[in-house]
């Protein structure tokens, strides 16, 4: 066979490589579009003509097509840009290309696993949160009846906690200290610390607005309750949806640049008000 993958080589068993394949075809052969022509006779392996007229072939979008006739097999990514939720529905973003399918916000993903119990915290993902056959691998959370701390068993769902020693209790009688693990501040994260002490009046609005809102629903029968913030910088926004989390509370961005804004909301049997708040924890 030649190189042009069509035609076999006429000669006699040679050394070396075979010509060039010299056969002739005396069809016109056109571009895609047929707009652009190239006469007979038309050697063998001859690329289809170039064409300027744009390409006429059937595309996944219907947005303006913006580039040309063309012989390869398939057809430049559709580089239109348009709003494009993230794979979670936290937030759209604008200004995606079409081609691209899915982008993520970096937010937990915070969807409901099949516990019933935990919520996903990895970051914003297209696959299942799950895999098949893989079970959530969370600590349970409910409160302990005799002293307040946490199961802290593998989550078993929402079946009773099982009979078991606290551990809190166990390591505290080992250092000979008082369990106080009420009073144990969260594991703040230095981007938190480190906004706090920039701006400690704004840190502290939030604050009480968190604490009021959990408060709040605490208050009612509803099951969620929501507030919405006034429309801010993202280093604000980024802020709110950092300590949300650890009040257990679901937060969201809407609308667009400048008048973005974040919203917030309780959960009644999972929102809390942290141990120990950030202003008290950079106090210790």
């Amino acid at each position: 066979m030649l190189s042009c993958g069509l035609h076999k080589c006429s000669l006699l068993c040679h050394l070396g490589k075979c010509p060039t394949c010299q056969e002739t075809s005396f069809d016109e052969l056109h571009c895609l579009c047929g707009s652009a022509v190239l006469y007979p006779p038309i050697p063998c392996g001859t690329a289809p003509p170039s064409c300027d007229k744009p390409c006429t072939r059937q595309h996944s979008c219907s947005h303006p097509v913006t580039h040309t006739c063309h012989s390869e097999p398939s057809c430049p990514p559709c580089t239109y840009l348009m709003d494009k939720p993230c794979f979670g529905n936290h937030e759209v973003r604008p200004n995606i290309p079409c081609f691209i399918n899915g982008i993520s916000c970096g937010k937990p993903c915070g969807k409901d696993l099949p516990c019933k119990v935990h919520r996903c915290r990895k970051d914003c993902h297209p696959m299942p949160c799950l895999l098949d056959g893989e079970v959530c691998k969370l600590r349970c959370e409910k409160p302990r009846q005799d002293c307040g701390h946490f199961c802290n068993l593998p989550c078993h769902g929402e079946s009773p906690c099982p009979e078991s020693r606290c551990e809190m209790n166990v390591l505290a009688a080992a250092f000979g200290i008082n369990c106080n693990e009420k009073k144990v501040a969260p594991n703040y994260s230095e981007y938190l610390r480190k906004e706090y002490e920039s701006d400690p009046s704004f840190a502290m609005a939030v604050e009480a607005k968190l604490c009021q809102l959990v408060e709040s629903l605490k208050l009612t029968s509803e099951k969620q309750l929501c507030f919405s913030f006034q429309s801010m910088n993202a280093e604000h926004r980024k802020f709110i949806h950092q300590y949300a989390e650890y009040f257990r509370l679901s937060s969201s961005s809407y609308d667009q640049e400048p008048l973005r804004n974040v919203v917030v909301v309780a959960e009644r049997d999972k929102s809390t008000t942290p141990a120990v708040l950030l202003s008290e924890a950079m106090r210790l």
